[in-house]
């Protein structure tokens, strides 16, 4: 004896059903979820780096933290940078269920200052 058709669609909708509750679960964490990260997503720095105060704001692809990194010394912030960005440098999902980018990146603004910041990114961008 073969599926009988009803059963077949019933289980067919009761699929889609279920991916469309995940999808909305999902959406909803993402979007309630808080819009700046937090001081404690900055990642920890190699042993005798140190971050100064933090600061928030946000632009056109999200909301970050950025703060300025006190580099050992004997370090210029360009050789500080490739050792940082190697350590902490990357994307990835911010939570379990909020699925937007939390990126963190390395850079040298001006001529001696070493700076990580920390990114959400929206979706789609």
């Amino acid at each position: 004896m073969g599926v009988r058709p009803r059963t077949a669609l019933a289980v067919t909708l009761g699929v889609f059903a279920a991916a469309g509750v995940v999808a909305l679960v999902l959406v909803a964490a993402s979007l309630g979820g808080p819009q700046f990260p937090s001081e404690e997503d900055l990642p920890e720095l190699p042993m005798g780096y140190s971050y100064a105060e933090p600061a928030r704001g946000c632009g056109s692809g999200g909301c970050f933290v950025e703060a300025e990194v006190v580099v050992p010394e004997g370090l210029t912030p360009t050789e500080a940078l490739a050792e940082l960005d190697a350590a902490v440098a990357g994307c990835r999902a911010h939570g379990l269920l909020d699925r937007r980018s939390r990126c963190t990146g390395v850079a040298v603004l001006g001529r001696d200052m070493l700076t990580v910041s920390v990114q959400l990114r929206d979706f789609g961008k």
